[in-house]
């Protein structure tokens, strides 16, 4: 996994003005990578949908290289209590030809 696609929920802030959370995305793409920064989430929501982006970003980088792949983002609350656990698995099958 590239550290890019790592860092990628990282960069979103929300602005100011809202309450927020910490939340830390942890992610397991071969190994676990944890997740020592967080990110600040406005909501359950914005959570589900940073764990999402995560998994299609670093799905699209490794689709080319694994016929089946799989990538986990567990998200933990800042006193480490699990939140969320959204698994992305890729398969590709060939089917009536020689694989290059």
């Amino acid at each position: 996994m590239s550290r890019r696609a790592a860092r990628l929920p990282l960069a979103r802030c929300p602005s100011r003005n809202r309450s927020v959370a910490r939340y830390f995305f942890e992610i397991t793409n071969g190994g676990v990578h944890p997740d020592d920064v967080g990110t600040e989430c406005r909501d359950l929501k914005e959570v589900h949908a940073i764990a999402l982006r995560t998994l299609t970003s670093i799905a699209g980088e490794e689709a080319a290289q694994h016929d089946r792949h799989s990538v986990t983002v567990m998200v933990r609350d800042e006193a480490g209590h699990p939140v969320l656990d959204t698994t992305l698995t890729l398969t590709t099958a060939w089917l009536n030809r020689t694989r290059n």
